[in-house]
């Protein structure tokens, strides 16, 4: 069984270093749509990934990762952006394009952590790509 590993996230132009993902929380699912004669076909497929950190700012120091213009920490529609998990130690780098990226700060660990989940539909396979 191999492991994915990232040392970091960009979004849009901006690094996150120190991110995790749960393998479980990268997926690929197909949206099915049945026919007429009780055939099921799949109609789309929606791609998702969701990761953690306990990083509140961009590497620059700067810049709030919740307060940039390419995510949505409050329901509001941010712009559509890019986000890649950089993989580590040869593994590929994770990407999904012209994505909605939404954020939001979780205490439940017993710190401060950013999660931030970028949601793609698209009717080809390829919704999740590794380059």
């Amino acid at each position: 069984m191999s492991r994915l590993i990232f040392t970091s996230a960009t979004i849009g132009s901006d690094t996150i270093t120190g991110v995790t993902v749960e393998g479980l929380e990268i997926s690929k699912e197909a949206n099915t749509v049945e026919i007429e004669d009780g055939r099921v076909l799949n109609e789309s497929f929606t791609g998702s990934i969701t990761i953690r950190t306990v990083n509140t700012t961009f590497d620059d120091g700067t810049s709030d990762i919740l307060s940039t213009g390419t995510l949505s920490s409050n329901g509001s529609i941010p712009t559509k952006t890019t986000i890649t998990l950089n993989g580590a130690n040869g593994s590929p780098d994770v990407e999904l394009t012209n994505v909605y990226v939404m954020g939001h700060r979780d205490f439940s660990n017993g710190r401060v952590e950013t999660v931030l989940t970028a949601t793609k539909a698209s009717t080809s396979q390829a919704v999740i790509d590794t380059v």
